[in-house]
């Protein structure tokens, strides 16, 4: 178990502008069928190293899986759950019937940060009601598992997403402190994703889980990379920190043809897609200016009115941008001098939505630099019929430990 540094410290504060936020056209929202008729989905949430699924009708939750060595949830797991060390964003595979999470258990004394153990789980889900949901892992997407590149900084998992069904990408975090090199990697995984999937018990040292699986490097040079959003061919990389090139923190398109197979990769390493620099949008004399509300982007999310919606954990905010990179409007508080949200630390880092329209937000609670002790929480953000967001959303869950990523789980029908 581990609480995994992520956090840049406040000093990118300092490059905020004080310009007040302007007013834009709100997007319409689709019209339909009540709220209250759409199918049931759960939003899945690591928190401290579990994984919560809360109803999206009724927002009571259900512990899906019991950390190996954290603490007392509050709950009990089905006993059909395995139980695993889980963190990090929750994507769902095009089957509906997989996810992905960061993985990073240790079974016994030892480190995750070890660069063999971190990794991203890959794991059958069923259940359609609370309380019936369970996970069970079938595979382990492990750089340092041979088939591929491994880490080339902290060995630290986050973001994920799909590329079909064979496809997938994810974030290794990489280095998080001003100053140090921007050196967070971006994955191509080629599926099964079950290859090599075994425990490994070596002769000194903890048990762990381990895989084979295909991949490819796409980038190491992301500063603290943070959530993924993929938009068919295209995907969006939040960074949270000043590059080695002085690009400020933002996010990132890669674009282009994906290779198929590691066999058309060139030393491991991906070519020919495109990286531009999507947020922010203003440029002066050439060069990128830190965009004011999201100094420090963290996650990222393609609404339902396909625009981004991006976090950042140290402004405190979740605003929404047209894709290319223009501001629309704050959504998560309505505006920087909101009052906080709950005893937390105000600042939003995981994003989701559910087919009701809705924001879901896990709130870090980050107190001064690092998370408070039972100050994150789980917020979810409803909008009215013209698209207005609940200004200060409603508190899901609050005096919880970390939560730092979040998916969205539809049971088969």
């Amino acid at each position: 178990m581990r609480v995994r540094a992520i956090f840049t410290g406040f000093a990118a504060l300092a490059l905020l502008g004080g310009a007040p936020a302007a007013v834009s056209a709100l997007p319409s929202l689709p019209t339909g069928t009540p709220a209250t008729d759409l199918p049931t989905q759960f939003v899945l949430s690591p928190e401290n190293n579990h994984l919560w699924a809360y109803d999206s009708k009724t927002n009571q939750a259900q512990l899906v899986v019991h950390g190996v060595d954290a603490d007392d949830p509050g709950a009990e797991a089905p006993p059909a759950s395995d139980r695993r060390d889980i963190n990090g964003q929750v994507c769902v595979a095009p089957d509906g019937s997989h996810i992905i999470t960061g993985e990073d258990t240790v079974l016994g004394e030892g480190s995750s940060h070890d660069d063999r153990i971190a990794g991203w789980g890959y794991h059958r889900i069923s259940g359609n009601t609370l309380g019936s949901i369970v996970v069970n892992q079938e595979g382990k997407l492990a750089p340092e598992g041979g088939r591929g590149p491994g880490y080339t900084g902290d060995p630290d998992n986050y973001g994920c997403g799909f590329l079909g069904a064979n496809r997938l990408v994810t974030t290794a975090i990489g280095n998080t402190l001003p100053g140090e090199a921007a050196n967070g990697q971006l994955f191509l995984w080629f599926g099964p994703f079950t290859d090599g999937y075994e425990q490994i018990t070596p002769t000194n040292g903890p048990s762990f889980f381990s895989g084979s699986v295909a991949h490819c490097e796409v980038d190491h040079t992301l500063a603290t990379a943070g959530g993924i959003a993929v938009d068919g061919n295209d995907v969006y990389v939040a960074a949270n920190r000043p590059d080695d090139q002085n690009n400020p923190g933002g996010i990132w398109k890669y674009s282009g043809a994906w290779p198929t197979s590691a066999d058309q990769c060139v030393d491991g390493k991906v070519t020919g897609i495109t990286k531009t620099l999507v947020i922010p949008a203003v440029q002066a004399t050439g060069a990128p200016v830190p965009d004011p509300r999201v100094v420090t982007p963290s996650a990222v999310v393609v609404s339902p009115q396909n625009t981004l919606y991006v976090s950042s954990v140290f402004t405190g905010t979740v605003s929404e941008f047209g894709k290319d990179g223009h501001w629309i409007r704050d959504i998560y508080p309505v505006s920087p001098v909101a009052p906080f949200t709950g005893p937390t630390g105000q600042t939003p880092y995981g994003l989701a939505f559910t087919n009701d329209g809705s924001l879901w937000i896990a709130d870090l609670g980050i107190v001064l630099a690092t998370p408070g002790p039972d100050t994150g929480s789980v917020i979810r953000v409803r909008f009215n019929a013209l698209g207005i967001p609940t200004p200060l959303g409603e508190t899901v869950k609050d005096n919880i430990m970390f939560p730092d990523g979040l998916g969205v789980y539809s049971p088969p029908a």
